[in-house]
């Protein structure tokens, strides 16, 4: 376990904030700072990018405690109360006094954020042990943008990681729970960074959040992204997530979209071992859930469950943002994928439809659309080839599964008539 010193580390987390973009900075950050409470071996302090401006934010004396599910969405939800260990609307200049810090802010403000913290931070250069800074955000290149931006602050140990899950909170009882269940995944420590890392490594695994270390992470980012796509594509349904994917249309659209970007992804490896890397988000490679994305409901809904078998009833992080007229951050991912596609010339129309419904819902300000998936489906361009070779083989697997079926059924009735 973590001991830095007698007292509890103090970590500080820092956030987008409520703002017209999105609200899951600002549900991760009082997710992952409850659950460094639970652990009982962290003070903790979240801080706001527009907190000494926006008057959207909350007065300090709003909310008492906050509710979450653990991080493997069994058991019973736990309440942490908000005080000295655990400040849910703390200054920027706090995070200077903090042993460690997390950025969760929207990968569009990752500029905003390394500088605030480059100002907040730059009388803290001269310390015994230096400040360790995880970038747990949604997005590819964030860390590139905070690291770049931060180059040469000594008193800093950059800590590359990402964050597989998105965190959505109940409509009616108010509790913090991933949407579906995820990981962290981190850089595998060099023997450079081993010394300090491993006791901010031990900090992030009190939350007892799935950690997976990888030597290079940018595979993750990008497959994470991918994954993602179904969240953008939920958002313009109105309906649970889980609803949505039981749609045979809403799954076909969403198995192009991870087509198209594999496709562009693989472009622009130009026939390298490169590929996006969905396990941060799904059990799965993005490539097996392409195929199970074509099966037919019946045979989907139970794999369905099987890979995610505390998934929430709730819509997605993007629709939720479109319900409070947000702009989302669905919208800034979309335009990430499709811009590989559009610089490697490989058509993505699945994407750029999802991405233009959302930009138009956005625009016109007026919630969810609650488009039909069937609709939006046949306005997509003919899917590609091995979309339509994959639709072929589900069927032919959905044949051969009632046939073993049936077949099983009668001999069973044979064997039971002879005897």
């Amino acid at each position: 376990m973590p001991t830095m010193s007698r007292r509890k580390p103090r970590v500080g987390i820092i956030a987008s904030g409520p703002h017209k973009i999105s609200n899951q900075s600002q549900l991760l950050a009082q997710y992952l700072g409850g659950l460094l409470v639970l652990g009982e071996y962290s003070n903790v302090r979240i801080a706001y990018l527009d907190s000494e401006t926006s008057c959207k934010t909350p007065s300090k004396d709003a909310t008492k405690s906050i509710t979450l599910m653990p991080a493997s969405c069994r058991g019973s939800p736990q309440t942490v109360p908000v005080g000295t260990d655990f400040e849910l609307y703390a200054e920027l200049s706090s995070l200077k006094d903090c042993d460690m810090i997390i950025n969760v802010a929207n990968a569009s403000d990752s500029g905003q954020c390394a500088h605030v913290l480059k100002q907040v931070l730059s009388d803290r250069s001269e310390r015994e042990m230096p400040i360790g800074l995880f970038s747990l955000q949604h997005g590819a290149r964030s860390f590139e943008t905070i690291s770049s931006n931060l180059k040469g602050q000594d008193h800093l140990l950059l800590l590359d990681s990402t964050i597989g899950f998105h965190v959505v909170e109940g409509k009616v009882d108010g509790v913090l729970r991933p949407l579906l269940p995820g990981s962290i995944i981190m850089e595998r420590l060099s023997k450079e960074k081993a010394e300090h890392g491993l006791k901010f490594d031990n900090l992030i695994a009190t939350m007892d959040i799935p950690i997976l270390y990888r030597k290079v992470l940018t595979p993750f980012t990008w497959g994470t992204m991918i994954f993602d796509c179904c969240f953008s594509l939920n958002a313009l349904s109105g309906e649970s997530l889980e609803d949505h994917l039981k749609d045979r249309h809403a799954r076909l659209i969403y198995a192009q979209m991870i087509r198209e970007c594999l496709q562009a992804f693989k472009a622009a490896a130009q026939l390298g071992p490169w590929a996006p890397d969905g396990s941060a988000s799904c059990p799965v490679s993005l490539s097996i859930l392409e195929v199970l994305l074509c099966l037919p409901t019946l045979l989907f809904v139970p794999i369905f469950r099987c890979l995610f078998p505390a998934a929430s009833s709730a819509g997605s992080s993007v629709q939720v943002d479109l319900q409070a007229r947000r702009e989302t951050n669905g919208l800034w991912a979309l335009k990430q994928l499709c811009e590989v596609g559009n610089k490697y010339n490989v058509d993505m129309p699945a994407c750029n439809a999802v991405r233009d419904m959302l930009r138009k819902a956005v625009r016109e300000k007026d919630g969810v659309p609650s488009l039909k998936p069937e609709k939006l489906y046949y306005e997509i361009e003919a899917p590609y080839e091995s979309t339509k070779q994959l639709l072929h083989l589900s069927s032919l697997v959905f044949a051969t599964f009632f046939g073993l079926v049936l077949m099983g059924l009668v001999l069973k009735g044979l064997f039971s008539g002879g005897i």
